[in-house]
């Protein structure tokens, strides 16, 4: 059966392997936490501030930018794996408002 691999090249190290054929699931997530370290990095290197309700109101656009992304990757009838990766997203969206709920962050 043909697979349909999707690849976002995130200019990493980790990125190589898509280069040459298909990842091993270890690659992929290599790759999966090496772009999180990076995003964290992108996050917070010269744009965190004094003001965490702004830092997280920041992450939470990067997620809901992410989920749009999703969608229109649904739409265009990419779907291999949609589902778990929209979740990961919830779930991070969920944990964003609970930690500012629970930190008593408006």
């Amino acid at each position: 059966a043909l697979r349909l691999c999707l690849v976002i090249m995130n200019e990493l190290s980790t990125d190589s392997p898509y280069l040459v054929g298909e990842p091993s699931r270890t690659e992929e997530a290599l790759q999966a936490w090496q772009t999180i370290s990076s995003l964290c990095t992108d996050l917070l290197s010269g744009n965190i501030g004094e003001n965490i309700g702004e830092n997280l109101q920041n992450l939470q656009n990067y997620v809901i930018e992410a989920e749009t992304n999703y969608i229109a990757l649904l739409e265009s009838g990419f779907s291999d794996r949609y589902e778990a990766n929209m979740e990961y997203l919830s779930a991070l969206k969920e944990s964003i408002i609970a930690f500012k709920e629970l930190a008593e962050i408006s």
